[in-house]
């Protein structure tokens, strides 16, 4: 039950990659054209995606909300400083957004309810 839920969300995270991608694409002649650019310091989301092969299920899930709330925040992050111009790219960001938090969520009942069966 557990492994269909990581793998669901893993399916969702490469579509959330690909729309991000899409928007990207579509704006970015117009943000060249324009000088357009922001800054964000990539120190702030600096992600830990490695996982001990003795890690134990609830840490597991504890890391993986970390890594939810780490994409939330840069989607977040970046919708707010694109706004300025690039619609269609702050759209997707703030999508993305919404769609981490509800992964938040369901990792978090995951953790709730100790569901050891991976």
């Amino acid at each position: 039950m557990a492994k269909d839920t990581f793998l669901s969300l893993a399916k969702d995270t490469h579509k959330h990659k690909e729309m991000v991608e899409r928007a990207y694409r579509e704006a970015i002649t117009d943000a060249l054209e324009a000088c357009f650019a922001f800054a964000m310091n990539d120190g702030d989301y600096t992600l830990n995606t490695d996982v001990s092969k003795d890690a134990r299920y609830p840490d597991v899930v504890r890391q993986a909300i970390e890594i939810e709330e780490g994409q939330c925040k840069f989607c977040l992050d970046a919708s707010e400083k694109s706004s300025c111009l690039m619609s269609d790219v702050t759209q997707a960001f703030a999508r993305v957004a919404k769609k981490k938090l509800s992964h938040i969520t369901t990792l978090t009942s995951l953790l709730n309810h100790e569901i050891v069966d991976i």
